[in-house]
């Protein structure tokens, strides 16, 4: 699709120096759903697929503001909204009385369930039977659809499938856990690829971000945000690149500070798990010895397991630390003996 500018501008109900809100690298599904919404012919269920991060759930809030009236632009690749705006401004904080967003809410205990209950997509049912405060269009994202369990699922099936006059729902799908086909049938589809650098860089308006967290963060905004954040992340990624630099050896000296800073926080330990994933992925493909290559796919796969079982046994991140940098060792002392 051209970068070609669309007038598609109302109003502010604000100041005219009102911060506006952009959302960048997703002009063709934009472009689609607001071709859809303007055109008269619009459908009452959307399904946003892409990665975890790119931005479905931020665009999905930008174009209910859109659908309820706010004011908005779409010109050069990217959607704006102005932060300002009133209706933006409901949706974002939760006051406006025909949005919903639906998502896991804790217990009495204050403890996030791993799904979306059924009391909650029937809340959201129940939302859709009353009539819109402000006239218009009832809005309800579901994010994520990944978190729906069969109950819930099938309780969402009630308004898919009878939907009330001017009735939207948006769904994202990060892709982690299989959808319904009762559900995907009945939904416009939406995709969310990753983001290119320079789209990146204009999310976090920052020229100087560090370069490999431009490749780890795997064209995530969400997720560069959150390693560019990351007290000492790029520090400790410099580190353990430099007990790595004579590979397959590896510098002892250097691995107590190095395990010292993984250990930090959780998002330390993500860091350093991505950085060695891309690691062990790059090594393999410049070998040429397929036995290199498997050990290094074989490497990739452990990593990958150390991690999943890690959370799902609760470890502490000192003992997660030790068993990554354990794998690093295991690898090392391997290609050094098949060397």
């Amino acid at each position: 699709m051209t970068q070609q500018t669309k007038s598609l501008h109302r109003p502010s109900q604000r100041s005219n120096k009102a911060i506006m809100k952009k959302l960048l690298g997703h002009d063709i599904a934009v472009s689609a759903f607001l071709d859809r919404f303007n055109s008269g012919r619009f459908p009452h269920a959307w399904l946003f697929e892409g990665p975890v991060g790119v931005g479905k759930a931020h665009a999905a809030r930008m174009l209910a503001s859109v659908v309820l009236g706010g004011d908005y632009q779409l010109g050069e690749g990217s959607l704006t909204v102005n932060d300002e705006d009133e209706i933006a401004h409901k949706i974002a904080t939760g006051a406006h009385p025909d949005f919903r967003q639906v998502q896991r809410v804790p217990d009495n205990n204050g403890k996030i369930p791993q799904s979306i209950s059924v009391d909650v997509i029937r809340d959201m049912n129940g939302f859709f039977e009353l009539r819109a405060a402000q006239g218009g269009y009832r809005v309800a994202i579901v994010d994520s659809v990944d978190e729906l369990n069969a109950n819930s699922a099938n309780a969402l099936l009630k308004t898919l499938e009878e939907p009330p006059e001017k009735c939207l729902l948006m769904f994202i799908h990060h892709g982690s856990a299989s959808l319904l086909p009762t559900i995907r049938s009945r939904c416009v589809k939406l995709n969310f690829s990753r983001l290119k650098d320079a789209d990146l860089r204009a999310c976090l308006g920052d020229d100087d971000i560090n370069e490999e967290l431009l490749i780890l963060c795997e064209g995530s905004p969400g997720r560069l945000r959150e390693m560019a954040a990351l007290d000492g992340g790029v520090e400790m990624l410099r580190d353990l690149k430099a007990a790595m630099v004579d590979w397959p050896g590896i510098s002892a000296h250097r691995m107590p500070s190095v395990m010292a800073k993984i250990s930090k926080t959780e998002l330390h330990l993500e860091l350093a798990s991505s950085f060695l994933a891309k690691k062990f992925s790059d090594m393999a493909q410049s070998e040429s010895s397929g036995r290199a290559r498997s050990l290094y796919a074989s490497y990739w796969s452990r990593l990958y397991n150390v991690r999943t079982k890690a959370r799902r046994l609760n470890l502490d991140l000192a003992e997660q630390s030790s068993q990554l940098l354990g794998l690093v060792r295991d690898l090392s002392n391997e290609m050094r003996a098949t060397a």
